[in-house]
């Protein structure tokens, strides 16, 4: 699924949910605690940040050496997925 199909699936559901939403939070938006709705997307719009703090020096690297990582493909998705895995595993080792 492409980016704009992703925001377009994702607008509708806020859409039908305005009244309804699945709660509130307070998020840290523009220096400040700012009440937003929260809404349940399910999982297959959503993709993996590739610039994420906690894997940002191997997405940088694969990118130096000429690669690309489509994080909307399955490819892209099970390399993200892997990275955040071992990074979950090096943070439980620490404990």
């Amino acid at each position: 699924m492409n980016k704009e199909t992703r925001l377009i699936k994702i607008q509708e559901i806020i859409d039908r949910e305005k009244d309804n939403p699945f709660g509130r939070l307070e998020i840290p938006w523009q220096d400040d605690l700012v009440p937003m709705n929260v809404y349940k997307i399910p999982l297959d719009f959503l993709v993996y940040n590739k610039y994420n703090g906690r894997i940002l020096s191997r997405t940088k690297s694969l990118e130096k050496q000429g690669k690309r990582i489509d994080e909307t493909t399955p490819e892209g998705k099970k390399l993200l997925k892997s990275y955040f895995g071992t990074q979950k595993k090096r943070e439980i080792k620490k404990r």
